[in-house]
């Protein structure tokens, strides 16, 4: 279960797992606010059956056990201390909110009473699956339920599993969608899907986007397999079987959802690895440049060193002696064929380039005086 609370602990704490101060072990997933995904806290319930063996009529006893809420406080792992949760949230506005889950109960007409409409229809508050489906049953006004069928006993908690698993899915879409934030422009209300890389800071390489990447690739397989294995063992892949159609309706959908953010992530991944890949190769080749022009000063000082040498032999070609200005009648010329060699054939492309654009503007005064 998503759970829209926050653990007060010292910034210097790192943890993001905390365990229930209760009787049970679970344990509460939590998200740094100034992370790169702020999201819901995630708990994980366990739903079981106690129950008895079946009498000689054919009827039997049976008990619902589910784990509580997370409570007041939770436990850190790593010292033992109990820390507060905080239900008033820092950044309300950073975190998705409820309007995400799905309606899952049909909505009915108001009462002629006014007084009776706050009873007349209540929604999941999504904290407790076993507070959710007591709250049900006392709207309802349900106190024996006599029933051959024990999956109809359960049909709240799971419509509100598929609910939870659908406002997951959401969340993880618009956290994909919002992680491309471009900070260089005012946001209007429009996404540049997967077109603002060059201005954010995701522009170049990040071992932690990658790792966020990489990880989202793999959670959404596990958790695709995990969609396939649930599908499975409620029998709906088979095409007789006896399962709600709400049930069969509300799995397709979170199969449809976990294949849409799966090629959202795929998506990201490949543009960032391709865009990372052109980057690193300009960066290459702007070292390259810079190498070539220190390659073409040292071909120009070469030469000159040679023949500073050879005229350095005799003390009269020395700088400030009568014969100095022999060293520069011999150094330029072989600077000047030098440079020829080399920069004949740019200058060449360059010359022909322009005679190309300016052809046709000769052709069309031409034309004119035609």
């Amino acid at each position: 279960m998503c759970n829209r609370v926050e653990v007060e602990v010292p910034s210097s704490n790192s943890s993001t797992i905390f365990a229930f101060d209760a009787k049970v072990n679970r344990h509460l997933f939590t998200y740094d606010r100034n992370g790169r995904v702020y999201d819901e806290a995630n708990s994980h319930h366990v739903l079981s059956f106690w129950s008895s063996s079946v009498r000689e009529d054919g009827s039997w006893d049976a008990v619902l056990l589910v784990d509580p809420g997370p409570g007041t406080h939770v436990r850190c792992l790593k010292t033992g201390e109990l820390h507060p949760l905080r239900t008033r949230l820092a950044n309300d506005a950073s975190m998705p909110k409820r309007f995400l889950y799905p309606e899952i109960e049909s909505l009915l007409e108001l009462p002629e009473n006014c007084s009776q409409w706050a009873t007349a229809h209540g929604s999941i508050g999504y904290h407790c699956m076993f507070d959710d489906t007591l709250r049900a049953f006392r709207k309802a006004n349900l106190t024996t339920i006599a029933t051959d069928d024990p999956l109809s006993v359960v049909e709240l908690p799971r419509k509100i599993v598929i609910s939870a698993l659908i406002a997951y899915l959401r969340r993880r879409y618009l956290n994909l969608i919002n992680i491309q934030n471009d900070n260089a422009i005012p946001q209007i209300m429009r996404q540049n899907y997967l077109a603002s890389f060059s201005k954010n800071s995701y522009s170049n390489w990040s071992s932690e986007f990658f790792d966020f990447i990489v990880g989202s690739q793999a959670a959404m397989k596990v958790f695709a397999r995990e969609i396939d294995d649930n599908a499975a063992a409620l029998g709906l892949e088979n095409t007789k079987s006896a399962a709600p159609q709400w049930e069969k309706d509300g799995w397709q959908a979170i199969k449809e959802l976990t294949g849409v953010v799966a090629e959202t992530v795929d998506a990201f991944a490949h543009g960032y690895l391709q865009y990372v890949t052109i980057q690193e190769a300009r960066a290459s080749s702007s070292n390259a440049q810079s190498l070539s022009r220190i390659t073409v000063l040292t071909m120009l000082f070469i030469p000159l060193s040679t023949v500073a040498s050879i005229f350095s032999m005799g003390g009269e070609f020395l700088p400030g002696q009568a014969k100095a200005w022999m060293f520069w009648v011999a150094a330029l010329p072989l600077l000047a064929v030098i440079a020829y060699l080399y920069w004949r054939q740019m200058v060449t492309e360059v010359l022909q380039k322009k005679k190309q654009n300016l052809l046709p503007l000769h052709k069309e005064q031409d034309c004119k005086k035609l």
